[in-house]
């Protein structure tokens, strides 16, 4: 008998959540001394006075690239193309991630401590000017504010469920990052994640969800996906596939495991029974 799990709950046709974050960016396709364009924060314009952003590795050393920018001046936004999952829009995700590396160096070389406290800007649309036409703010801090101590990566959340109007950003979209000051620290950004919390699933739109079930010496997905890696509750990683729907179990004993499974840039985690 096969023994179906969905998206981390054991199968019960009932109501029941799940989450879901999607990576937007996380340069790991880059190579190292490519250039993004920044812009003036009022001008809405690439400029050439404001720094620079390169792909540089992770200044901590342990996650592959990142951005580095090099501000020369404040009130700078660093331009990313993102590209929303098919058939959504960001009305449809709850948080915006997005990774910041202070350090305490200034453009110039010499010590500082700017980028902890300068204000973030981030938006989403065919300007970066805030209020333009074409903008939504996710995220305009209106005072400074302590991002956390130097030359270490802290993840800053925008939460998305109290600003209107992100229906109409769906597909491919110009995102804008910087920090909104008159400092010059450098500081690095990494790993543009969006995240949902999914309800409802039912037996009417079951079909739609990721499904995992038991068959004989295997664990089979209901769909090929880029990448399953498979654990135990210890945390302890067994095996990792790529590029398939079919998880061969045949050396491991009865029980519980997780499997953590990639689609589309999606990410899923479930549980399954052997």
């Amino acid at each position: 008998m096969k023994k179906i799990t969905l998206l981390s709950s054991f199968l019960a046709i009932s109501l029941f959540s799940f989450a879901q974050t999607t990576v937007l960016t996380d340069f790991s396709s880059n190579s190292v001394g490519d250039s993004y364009p920044i812009f003036s924060l009022y001008a809405n314009a690439v400029t050439t006075t404001r720094g620079t952003a390169t792909v540089a590795a992770d200044p901590a050393g342990a996650n592959g690239n990142s951005v580095k920018v090099i501000p020369t001046s404040g009130n700078h936004l660093v331009q990313f193309t993102i590209t929303i999952p098919t058939g959504k829009t960001l009305a449809n995700y709850d948080n915006f991630y997005f990774d910041l590396y202070p350090t305490n160096v200034l453009a110039d070389g010499t010590a500082g401590t700017g980028a902890r406290y300068s204000t973030a800007l981030v938006q989403i649309g065919s300007s970066c000017t805030p209020g333009a036409s074409g903008a939504t703010a996710l995220l305009y801090e209106t005072a400074t504010v302590d991002k956390g101590s130097s030359n270490t990566w802290h993840t800053i959340t925008i939460p998305l469920s109290t600003i209107t109007g992100l229906s109409a950003y769906s597909g491919s979209q110009s995102l804008f990052i910087g920090l909104y000051s008159d400092v010059s620290t450098i500081y690095y950004l990494d790993n543009i994640k969006i995240h949902s919390t999914v309800a409802g699933i039912t037996q009417s739109n079951i079909s739609d969800a990721l499904v995992i079930f038991t068959e004989g010496n295997t664990f089979k997905l209901n769909r090929i996906v880029d990448k399953a890696e498979l654990f135990n509750l210890n945390g302890s990683k067994i095996a990792t596939v790529t590029n398939s729907n079919v998880i061969p179990v045949s050396t491991l004993n009865n029980g519980i495991y997780i499997v953590k499974s990639v689609v589309d840039n999606v990410s899923y985690v479930s549980k399954v029974i052997k």
